[in-house]
């Protein structure tokens, strides 16, 4: 049991101590310019940091997009579960610090969960894009991680 419980401190620190080296290399929003990156199937194209990528979703359906201090999922058209309107996302999330925005094609929501795991940084949005509905949302480990998010959740086009 000691032995198990070692090696998870040394993971979660060494996973720490990577994320740490991600922002502080110029990663993300903050250091290497982003670039327009093609979303294959949903005829779609979204600003991303520099070296981002884009593979199908890790989990469920659509797409995932992964780069310095980023990992957003895009799911067009979005599963029947996902939040249709903002007062929806709002009432899911009711009690917890949010920051909503209105956008011209839909809206997007961020906000964040405190528990065991540390802080949890959310973004949920629902846009209408050439007429098909888009989500795009991630669960993020870092408040540069959810900026970075909700900037691809707004650049899509």
């Amino acid at each position: 049991m000691k032995g198990s419980s070692l090696f998870l401190v040394l993971a979660l620190g060494a996973a720490g101590a990577v994320s740490c080296k991600k922002s502080a290399e110029g990663g993300g929003s903050g250091g290497g310019g982003t670039v327009s990156l093609a979303l294959p199937g949903v005829g779609l194209t979204a600003q991303v940091p520099e070296g981002s990528k884009v593979d199908k979703a890790t989990v469920g359906e659509g797409l995932t997009i992964e780069g310095p201090d980023l990992s957003v999922d895009i799911e067009s058209p979005p599963n029947d579960v996902r939040e249709k309107t903002l007062a929806e996302a709002k009432a899911k999330v009711a009690g917890k610090p949010s920051k909503d925005e209105t956008l011209p094609d839909g809206w997007a929501i961020r906000y964040e969960t405190h528990g065991i795991a540390g802080t949890v940084y959310w973004v949920a949005s629902r846009r209408t894009i050439n007429g098909k509905p888009v989500w795009c949302d991630t669960t993020g480990t870092s408040a540069e991680q959810q900026a970075n998010a909700l900037a691809v959740c707004k650049s899509l086009k």
